[in-house]
C-alpha cells in the first residue's frame, strides 16, 4: 500500500504542508516507513517541536504518524 492510499485528503494536506518534498506515492515498507520518519522528525526539528512539550505541528502530524506506523 502506498502513503496516498492509506492517507485521507485532509491528512495528506497535513503531511503535504510540512513535508512538502515527500513522495507520497511510495510503497509502505519499512523502508518507506523508515524515509517517511526520517523527514518526520527532520519537519520536527524544522518547527521546534519536542517532546516535552506537544505543539499544534505535533498535534496534528503524531496520528498521521501513528496511523502509518499500525498499517
Amino acid at each position: 500500500m502506498k502513503i496516498n492510499q492509506l492517507l485521507n485528503a485532509k491528512e495528506l494536506k497535513v503531511v503535504h504542508k510540512y513535508l512538502p518534498n515527500l513522495d507520497l506515492t511510495v510503497d509502505l515498507t519499512d523502508d518507506g516507513l523508515a524515509d517517511f520518519e526520517e523527514q518526520l522528525d527532520n519537519a520536527y526539528i524544522n518547527h521546534e517541536f519536542t517532546n516535552e512539550e506537544i505543539n499544534d505541528i505535533g498535534r496534528q502530524l503524531e496520528p498521521i504518524v501513528d496511523k502509518l506506523a499500525e498499517s
